[in-house]
């Protein structure tokens, strides 16, 4: 046995573990004390063993997973812990929870021939969802699109012939789990600089909660993680909202506002307590989901091939078909309109040799949303797009803090860039500054 510290409650414990099990438990145990380091002695083995069990048996068993970076250290173990995040288990586990049925396994290898066997059909109308609120613009949180495609992809392997739907909260879950995973992956192999990041609107995974040192850090890490979660479920996949005004439900989220998803209100044929009916949204792709699947993305063919990151997050196409079939539509008229602008004014001065700073697309989104306003007013108040852009021009030049309107115009550049509309480039005083890019036709 190893050699136990003078302790009278290690001594008993060297004395029980004696009497308790027999030798061949006892030489395993000898053996894994004195092969590990993070063991001093067979009572620190059993107190990390006593720790790691409180854990599993509590009512929140997630929690063995800030303690993995302290317990897979041999080779073995990593190997078994990579396999079980790709999925080898996962038949096993099925089998175990009893959840064979579910059948919902994530391969991203085998993403390009489900999609394949979508067909049109599956789709419903637009006009069968819950309603759109109307508002003409991208909301500024929906900072990428990429993610989207990504949630997209995920609803595309939820979904079958015979139940085309997935209800909300549970395309809500899967797409966070899988999402995030694909993120760490992206984020392993993509350029640093902040104007090149693939992985930017992407969640957050509990990776940075296990890859916290400290206990401070770790804190941090589940109160980054946690928000990370509840605005790609809100903003990326979506939500039902009603409205306190009307009393109408609308759904909102970019997924809904680019026309990808059709949600639907349904009853499920259950009573609450009170012996009202009970409703559960489902989410069906769009027609222009299904045809937007259909179109093949760099990013994910990295992903399945094991690839570097490309430079661009969208081919020709893809970008082509968002701007032309998503963007250019009535329900986002301002932000289309947006679009526009910015590329007029760019293109005027890529003719002269000059990039476009952010201050001379203030001005151009300025102009824009003012003239907006004069030819939809109702429109513009209903949703303070007014306010927006009173807001912006009463801002004194003291004053640092972006404004609403400046949140925007980053947000459409940060897409446009995203798309290779334009080459978004920082310049030696960290302002951005832009150019035409590979994709500026497509607009």
């Amino acid at each position: 046995m190893a050699t136990l510290e003078e302790n009278p409650l290690d001594k008993l414990l060297e004395e029980w573990i004696e009497k308790k099990y027999p030798l061949a438990m006892k030489m395993a145990l000898t053996d894994i004390v004195n092969t590990h380091t993070k063991f001093s002695s067979i009572s620190e083995f059993v107190d990390h063993a006593v720790n790691q069990n409180l854990v599993w048996w509590s009512k929140n068993p997630e929690r063995m997973l800030e303690m993995m970076q302290d317990t897979i250290v041999t080779d073995e173990q990593k190997k078994f812990a990579t396999d079980f995040a790709s999925g080898e288990f996962t038949k096993q586990v099925q089998a175990i929870t009893g959840d064979e049925s579910d059948g919902h396994t994530f391969s991203l290898k085998e993403a390009p021939e489900i999609i394949d066997k979508i067909k049109p059909s599956w789709a419903i109308d637009s006009k069968e969802g819950v309603g759109y609120d109307g508002y003409p613009l991208l909301f500024r949180f929906y900072s990428r699109i990429l993610p989207a495609k990504l949630s997209l992809l995920v609803l595309a392997t939820l979904i079958s012939k015979e139940k085309p739907y997935v209800e909300l909260e549970e395309y809500q879950e899967k797409s966070y789990e899988i999402v995030s995973d694909l993120a760490e992956e992206i984020r392993k192999n993509e350029l640093t600089k902040r104007n090149q990041k693939i992985s930017t609107g992407m969640p957050l995974s509990e990776t940075k909660i296990t890859n916290a040192k400290t206990k401070k850090q770790k804190v941090e890490a589940i109160k980054k993680v946690s928000s990370s979660e509840t605005k790609f479920k809100n903003q990326y996949v979506g939500k039902l909202r009603n409205d306190k005004e009307s009393g109408n439900n609308f759904f909102e989220g970019i997924l809904y506002a680019l026309d990808l998803i059709v949600p639907k209100k349904v009853k499920t044929g259950k009573k609450d307590k009170d012996g009202n009916d009970m409703y559960e949204t489902r989410i069906y792709l769009s027609k222009k989901g299904v045809e937007y699947l259909k179109i093949d993305n760099p990013v994910v063919s990295s992903l399945i091939k094991k690839q570097d990151m490309p430079d661009s997050s969208f081919t020709q196409e893809g970008a082509r078909y968002i701007v032309q079939n998503l963007l250019k539509i009535k329900q986002l008229d301002l932000e289309y309109k947006f679009c526009e602008a910015a590329i007029t004014e760019i293109t005027k001065n890529s003719k002269k040799g000059n990039n476009t700073s952010a201050k001379e697309l203030d001005v151009i989104f300025e102009n824009t949303c003012s003239q907006w306003i004069k030819n939809n007013s109702d429109i513009a108040k209903k949703h303070a797009i007014d306010s927006i852009l009173q807001e912006h021009q009463n801002k004194k030049k003291s004053n640092t803090t972006q404004t609403r309107l400046q949140a925007y115009r980053v947000a459409t550049m940060g897409r446009l860039s995203e798309l290779g509309v334009f080459s978004w480039e920082i310049d030696a005083h960290s302002q951005s500054t832009y150019k035409l890019g590979q994709n500026s036709d497509v607009l």
